[in-house]
């Protein structure tokens, strides 16, 4: 999934053409101040983009001892009949409470590394607390070191994960094997999960989470054909979060090698959360903006710079409620520029 870029730097400045008498010993350069007040960048950032959910992933594996075979060397391993193996919880992230699917596909593959085969009529099934997310009976045995992948595709839309989810492989049963078999514990049948191509409908946070976001672009603002007098003003960082998050916000400024010159902040800018209704969803949008003074020196401490690099700090609170983020939420950062230049034309 790409990550956000929210912050890049344009300079726009607008120069007329002038007149003087002809003078053919002398070129005169004409001095003048202008007001620059331009929009350098607005861009939203998505649920998926705060949460950089690209892929749901989740396994489980199950070894011969899961199906009353210890380590050791056996003559054979009589027929196993159908039966129904104890449930498995899998816990999804310690970060995402629950999230609920807008659209996407989900594959499982099974892979048989246990040396008995497993036979057709097994069934998988997940379930998110008395919920049944996903069931699939096998249509085909599964010998040792066989995979099979289920086709086609599960499709989740609508659905939802919790943070831990329950794996359930019931009418299990197996051939055997007829010549000896010596077992020391690496022998396993991996049912894996993907869900991929996803668009997020809602997630639910948990308390006391903390992530980081970053994302690195070009930025130019040589290239004029004018000498840069006095400058003064400032950039203005404003901010519409429609998330029920709070985040801190910086920029830094990098070199051709994409070492640090400068940064945007002098700290780190918070972004409050939105507040929310009793089910924990936004409510509000809530506004803020910042000033960055522009002085002469930090511009030109600045000019040489190849890329910025955005990053981005989410935090929810220690005990907070668990909260969710919409697929209509946003957060919309917007950068202007308010500057007064004293621009001179360079001489040849």
């Amino acid at each position: 999934m790409n990550k956000p870029n929210f912050i890049y730097l344009v300079l726009l400045v607008l120069l007329s053409g002038y007149g003087c008498g002809f003078r053919p010993n002398k070129v005169e350069t004409p001095r003048w101040t202008t007001e620059i007040l331009a929009p350098l960048v607005k861009a939203p950032l998505s649920p998926e983009e705060i949460v950089q959910l690209d892929e749901v992933t989740f396994s489980k594996e199950i070894k011969m001892s899961d199906l009353g075979t210890p380590n050791g060397t056996y003559p054979l391993i009589p027929p196993i009949p159908p039966t129904s193996l104890p449930p498995y919880t899998i816990p999804i992230s310690a970060d995402i409470a629950s999230v609920t699917f807008a659209s996407g596909k989900m594959a499982m593959t099974i892979q048989n590394n246990l040396p008995i085969n497993l036979k057709a009529g097994a069934t998988v099934t997940v379930e998110v607390g008395t919920n049944v997310f996903f069931t699939h009976n096998l249509p085909n045995d599964i010998n040792p070191g066989a995979t099979y992948t289920m086709t086609p595709e599960y499709d989740v839309t609508g659905k939802t994960l919790s943070e831990n989810i329950t794996l359930k492989l019931t009418n299990f049963a197996s051939d055997g094997s007829s010549s000896p078999v010596t077992i020391n514990g690496s022998e396993k049948l991996t049912i894996s999960f993907s869900i991929k191509g996803l668009k997020i409908q809602n997630i639910g946070l948990a308390s006391n989470n903390n992530f980081e976001l970053s994302d690195t672009t070009d930025f130019s603002i040589s290239g004029s054909n004018v000498n840069m007098g006095e400058i003064s003003g400032k950039f203005v960082l404003f901010s519409d979060n429609q998330m029920p998050i709070q985040m801190r916000v910086q920029g830094y400024f990098l070199d051709s090698t994409k070492k640090v010159m400068d940064s945007l902040l002098t700290g780190t800018q918070l972004i409050n959360a939105a507040t929310v209704d009793g089910s924990g969803f936004s409510n509000s949008t809530v506004t803020s903006s910042v000033d960055i003074p522009v002085s002469t020196a930090k511009f030109e401490k600045i000019k040489p710079a190849k890329y910025f690099k955005s990053y981005v700090k989410v935090s929810t609170g220690s005990g907070a409620p668990l909260v969710f983020i919409r697929n209509t939420d946003k957060l919309t950062l917007q950068l202007v520029a308010d500057i007064k230049v004293k621009i001179e034309n360079k001489q040849n």
